[in-house]
């Protein structure tokens, strides 16, 4: 599926976040893009630094970006190319965005001959290998970018004006090499005007699920309307806001001890109380009839279409089912609800996570160009035209107010972001380990299918977890 994936979707679920301490592969599978060839650019000449410019952009060289093409399509980067044109005006000949999808096989062979574009948004599921990249130093080092005054104010360096772990999720061995610039929300959706017709309320609390849920499967049978529907195939969805609900109960440890394939990480009573509460959701008879069975895409239409109450998702959801969905639909998205009332975490905690990475190959002609597209794009005029492009948040800070942008997906996104304050949740344990994590996503499709019980999906994925502590093949890096 290629309308939003790589770091901003795949990662964000599949993966369930990262906090930028990435082991960087070493060795022959490293190889394949480590060849050189070819003759290459000519690096341009470094400008004159100044308070205007302060990267030391060569104001007449072209700039060279490869954006990819899905589902947040290439728009924003087409006006931010105008942004920077305006700021370079005698950079425009020859300057130009080139879009694509499968951006290995699209551009490996630049990289090979030494003339990759000076920017490039390194998203889709047929990506550049970014860890090979960086270990063969063909990936810049963002450093220059983050420690440069904002585009917005000149005494605020960019790094300053990001959200949290922004720089840190792209970062590889304590070095920034990867920009990570929509801000994603994981949580779960409802219609606004759907609840506010029927008088219902968010739920808070799991009791008030439970309750709300009833009542609307009590009636689905004139109306139509089941209370849940979920991502069947691909539990990674569901997955997400157990894990968050279970995170909420016992604390960020219960994270920290996944993460670090503690002896009783999955089956600690939080972990196991979070499984059994969603359970309950397919026992109860509160889901969408075949809801196991479907896509993302399938069960997200026919949550727009009003088979379903509630749907967990990352704030890509608008972006993604755009054109099946309702006029006044308003889709909202709220964080998973309390399991009991002594939480150790608030209601507010949510999972949220920068994604969809952007890069400066270190043989690029124009590499400061590049970086001065990235610090271009985080500013208040490029982020503003992004998120009313695209209905998402960027990584910058407070722009999200803004009275342009009014789409309730957003204005909920960045109101649930704002409300978690330093409460926002995220786990490692699907990047650092992809073959336990497989194991976990099964497991989880068997417990969504009434085909497992909490204890024993727990059990399953304990033991999946307890593999990978074995593997002396393995990392294990230490999450503190």
């Amino acid at each position: 599926m290629q309308s939003i994936t790589g770091w901003s979707r795949r990662e964000f679920l599949a993966r369930a976040a990262a906090a930028g301490v990435v082991a960087v592969p070493t060795g022959a599978a490293l190889a394949g893009c480590a060849t050189s060839g070819g003759a290459g650019s000519k690096k341009v000449a470094s400008g004159t630094k100044s308070t205007a410019n302060p990267l030391g952009v060569n104001e007449s060289a072209s700039l060279d970006a490869y954006i990819f093409n899905g589902g947040y399509g290439h728009a924003y980067a087409d006006a931010d190319l105008k942004l920077y044109e305006k700021a370079y005006p005698k950079a425009t000949k020859d300057s130009k965005v080139e879009t694509g999808q499968q951006l290995g096989k699209a551009l490996q062979p630049r990289f090979v001959g030494k003339n990759p574009p000076d920017i490039i948004d390194n998203s889709g599921d047929g990506n550049l290998d970014v860890a090979n990249l960086i270990h063969n130093n063909q990936i810049a080092d963002l450093s220059p970018l983050f420690d440069a005054p904002s585009i917005d104010d000149p005494k605020t360096k960019v790094k300053d004006t990001l959200l949290p772990r922004t720089v840190d999720l792209g970062s590889f061995s304590g070095k920034p090499y990867i920009l990570n610039y929509i801000y994603n929300v994981q949580g779960i959706w409802h219609s606004d005007s759907l609840f506010k017709k029927n008088g219902w309320e968010e739920p808070k609390t799991w009791a008030d699920m439970m309750t709300l849920s009833a009542e609307i499967k009590k009636s689905s049978g004139k109306t139509g309307l089941y209370p849940w529907a979920f991502q069947g195939k691909f539990p990674a969805y569901i997955l997400a806001p157990i894990l968050s609900s279970a995170a909420k109960l016992g604390g960020v440890d219960v994270l920290k001890n996944i993460d670090n394939l503690e002896s009783d990480a999955w089956t600690s009573d939080a972990v196991v109380t979070a499984g059994d509460a969603y359970s309950q959701l397919v026992s109860k008879g509160y889901v969408l009839p075949g809801t196991q069975g479907l896509t993302h895409t399938q069960s997200q239409t026919y949550w727009a279409r009003g088979k379903a109450a509630f749907i967990p998702c990352g704030s890509w959801l608008r972006n993604e089912i755009f054109a099946v969905t309702p006029k006044g639909f308003d889709m909202v998205v709220a964080p998973t609800p309390s399991l009991s009332k002594s939480d150790k975490l608030p209601y507010t905690a949510v999972q949220a996570l920068a994604g969809e990475g952007f890069i400066v190959p270190a043989d690029a002609k124009n590499p400061t160009g590049g970086m001065e597209f990235m610090r271009i794009m985080l500013g208040k005029a490029a982020s503003t035209q992004f998120s009313k492009l695209t209905n998402s948040l960027t990584v910058l800070k407070g722009y999200a107010n803004s009275s342009e942008l009014t789409d309730s997906s957003l204005t909920s996104a960045n109101a649930v972001n704002v409300a978690a304050g330093a409460n926002t949740l995220y786990w490692n344990f699907g990047l650092w380990y992809a073959e336990a994590e497989k194991a976990v996503e099964n497991a989880t499709g068997q417990l969504m299918n009434g085909k497992m019980s909490a204890k024993a999906w727990a059990a399953a994925c304990q033991k999946a977890a307890d593999q990978a502590k074995s593997d002396s093949s393995l990392a294990h890096p230490h999450r503190a």
